[in-house]
């Protein structure tokens, strides 16, 4: 209340309200905004502003990649960002109807494109047999964390790493050769894709061609093959156990037996 008095002691009066609102705000609430090249950025509000008088505005300092802005009276940062760039730091000051100021400050970075690059072309693995852990297709650029999937499905018993990409385990069951389309994607939802080829061969057998053999002691053999091999994986390899006797010798290529006998050897499985 406000009393006006004249010299002659008259008065009058009248009231009004007065509000001191607090100061205002800039908290950081996103420390890092990372964005991906051409890839339309979900909204995101790195600095939120709050107290002070009145209705409030944003602005940000130094001025944000080609493509996208910051609004004025949300805070909020969208748009497509058009080139990419480098990890910066950035300042969003905060401004009340009375020009009350306070900033706080975020980093943000335009990283490129997600790539799928072929690092094996083509797999050959063999049923009932564990694989060596690979990768088929890499992923690269974009925003991390990057995710991966592949289409269609692996042959029963292979197992896909949706966060390193790595197939692993035994296959059960062949499977003739075929694409398979591994695509990579970052955390802004940016693709790629690429694709391998993989082929599950049957499990390897072995054959008795020749139950038994008799040699002559200082005559040479006819070359023979006992055990033969089929499926699997090529090339083939072949050992044999416990050790042939004395001047005989075993292919490990093809598990042919050759040579001469050079002593008795009683029958030996």
């Amino acid at each position: 209340m406000i009393t006006v008095t004249d010299t002659n002691g008259a008065s009058a009066s009248a009231g009004f309200s007065l509000t001191v609102n607090g100061p205002v705000t800039a908290t950081q609430v996103v420390a890092f905004v990372g964005l991906t090249i051409d890839r339309a950025t979900t909204p995101v509000r790195p600095v939120t502003g709050s107290g002070g008088t009145g209705t409030i505005h944003y602005s940000i300092s130094p001025a944000l990649p080609p493509g996208i802005a910051l609004g004025s009276t949300t805070g909020q940062i969208s748009g497509l960002p058009t080139i990419t760039s480098a990890s910066a730091t950035y300042t969003v000051t905060v401004t009340d109807a009375n020009g009350e100021t306070a900033s706080a400050n975020f980093s943000l970075a335009v990283n490129p494109p997600v790539t799928a690059t072929p690092a094996v072309a083509s797999k050959v693995l063999t049923e009932n047999q564990l694989s060596t852990s690979f990768t088929p297709v890499t992923g690269g650029g974009g925003t991390t964390p990057v995710s991966f999937s592949i289409a269609p499905a692996l042959p029963a018993g292979l197992s896909f790493s949706t966060t390193t990409g790595a197939i692993t385990g035994s296959p059960t069951a062949t499977h003739g050769a075929s694409s398979f389309s591994v695509t990579v994607t970052d955390a802004n939802g940016d693709t790629a894709s690429n694709s391998f080829s993989l082929t599950v061969n049957p499990a390897v057998t072995a054959t008795q061609s020749i139950a038994s053999e008799m040699l002559t002691e200082n005559h040479a053999v006819t070359s023979f093959t006992p055990v033969m091999g089929g499926g699997g994986t090529t090339p083939l390899g072949f050992g044999i156990r416990p050790a042939l006797p004395a001047g005989l010798t075993f292919s490990t290529i093809s598990g042919v037996v050759s040579g001469t006998p050079t002593s008795a050897s009683a029958a030996a499985s």
